[in-house]
């Protein structure tokens, strides 16, 4: 989740990478999501999040690029 920091609370997607961890050794997913209610901001630090979500080994992404719409 990316809303605390598209709303300057945090610098960092959560949960935090450590807890990402283990969702992923357990065999867990994940969704990624800004939990915004402001249009301009809908996908901020997506790019961020991702990368971690790549580096923590997450492969499978399923996209709806309803922005675009």
């Amino acid at each position: 989740n990316t809303g605390a920091m598209s709303r300057g609370y945090k610098d960092a997607p959560y949960p935090d990478f450590w807890i990402l961890e283990e969702i992923k050794k357990r065999g867990g997913r994940v969704i990624l999501n800004s939990d915004c209610h402001y249009v301009p901001n809908l996908d901020y630090g997506y790019d961020m999040a991702e990368k971690m979500l790549i580096e923590l080994g997450f492969t499978d992404f399923y996209n709806i690029d309803f922005l675009n719409k």
